[in-house]
């Protein structure tokens, strides 16, 4: 057993590559960064605190028990359950959160355990920007600080929910979490900045998101569903897996915990199943 710790805790350390790990923590969303250096990025956890716990234990050297950064990408959602006992186990060095405020359960629990620990909480919107000191480049590319909507009566409005572009040299990886198709819309206005190697599919593959035009304009050589076979909610929509076809596609229902590893120019996928 001590052996196999070792191993274990050996092949987890930096190797130099920048790993994206999209967890498979059933129908919610949670994603680890590890930049070549060993810096630690986590961008929500889902609703299952034992599923994300096992997840990043899987990832993670043994004995660590830090994360340099948590991000919210929304601050309302299933996405946050497993974050206040993530709290509880993890040392957070600083957490990231969209915009707009929040009365929901779950996130005001989360804020009382880090500011009882004095974490630091940032509320970001489009333009940020997190640079690491080994290249990652992290920025955020909606919500807009002041953002009004301009939909008509009766149409919906762009989601609060952060959206993080993620390059690593010319690997780019971009992570849509729960935004919908006005969302979309807005960012198809500086549609250069959409394109990306690897895209995590929005709001699990629904229809109400990931239009034909939007997933031209990102144009990705692999995308990402992280989804529940047991889902209720018919996701992902035959029309969007449909619109992938020509993309090479990864689901966590199908593929457990999916791992992109890049050095920059090249991309290796490996999944748990």
């Amino acid at each position: 057993m001590a052996a196999a710790l070792l191993y274990t805790d050996i092949r987890q350390r930096p190797d130099g590559a920048f790993h994206v790990v999209f967890l498979d923590v059933g129908h919610h969303n949670a994603i680890l960064l590890q930049s070549p250096g060993g810096g630690t990025v986590l961008i929500d956890g889902g609703r299952f605190p034992t599923r994300l716990l096992d997840g990043l234990g899987d990832y993670l050297p043994a004995r660590q028990r830090h994360l340099d950064l948590l991000i919210l990408t929304q601050t309302e959602g299933d996405d946050l359950a497993a974050l206040p006992e993530l709290a509880q186990r993890y040392r957070i060095g600083a957490v990231i959160t969209p915009p707009n405020e929040s009365l929901a359960p779950d996130y005001l629990a989360l804020l009382d355990q880090l500011q009882s620990a004095n974490v630091p909480v940032q509320a970001v919107y489009a333009g940020y920007q997190i640079t690491l000191s080994d290249g990652v480049v992290l920025e955020a590319l909606h919500p807009a600080s002041l953002h009004v909507a301009s939909n008509s009566p009766g149409e919906d409005a762009p989601s609060p929910n952060l959206v993080w572009r993620v390059q690593y040299d010319q690997a780019v990886f971009l992570l849509m979490g729960e935004s919908n198709a006005p969302a979309e819309a807005i960012l198809l206005q500086h549609p250069h900045q959409v394109q990306a190697t690897v895209l995590q599919v929005a709001q699990h593959g629904s229809g109400e998101a990931n239009s034909a035009r939007f997933l031209e304009a990102v144009a990705p050589q692999a995308a990402v569903l992280q989804v529940d076979a047991a889902n209720t909610l018919g996701h992902p929509a035959p029309g969007v897996v449909g619109r992938l076809q020509a993309t090479r596609l990864f689901r966590t229902d199908q593929h457990g915990t999916i791992r992109f590893s890049t050095d920059g120019e090249r991309l290796w996928i490996t999944t748990t199943r």
